[in-house]
């Protein structure tokens, strides 16, 4: 996760901290090949935009929203799919970033500081224990399978 969205978390709760863990670049390699195989993605190089338009036609659940993906909304939807809150859940924004590790809750408690959609494009939200993955971006769809 970018540093400027711990910075302005912080800030705002000076006695709270997000929990999550950055993996290092050997891990989040490893991590992506898990989730790569997953979905089947095989491509010479990992390139994030063409991952992120693959998960695009590979995801065919499609939740619509307006606005921005909300707490509510993304509570809603990991409800949906039967994502225990407990669920350890590996962030995804691209093959440069390592991947950060969060538990569901606070997945959603700190949901406000993690997604700006004013600077954030996509996100991949894989729950490896269970397949499960979502793909949030801000062009108004949330997808699943």
């Amino acid at each position: 996760m970018e540093k400027f969205k711990i910075d302005i978390f912080e800030k705002d709760n000076p006695s709270k901290s997000i929990d999550l863990i950055s993996l290092n670049s050997s891990d989040s390699k490893w991590v992506s090949l898990l989730l790569t195989n997953c979905i089947k993605y095989f491509s010479e190089g990992l390139d994030t935009q063409e991952l992120f338009i693959f998960l695009g036609h590979y995801l065919d659940k499609e939740f619509k929203y307006k606005n921005d993906v909300t707490k509510k909304f993304l509570k809603n939807i990991l409800m949906k799919l039967n994502i225990p809150f407990d669920a350890v859940c590996f962030m995804f924004w691209d093959f440069e970033s390592g991947i950060d590790i969060i538990k569901t809750t606070d997945l959603i408690e700190k949901w406000d500081y993690i997604w700006y959609d004013t600077s954030d494009e996509a996100l991949i939200l894989f729950f490896p224990s269970m397949d499960k993955i979502v793909l949030i971006t801000d062009h108004g769809v949330v997808k699943t399978r």
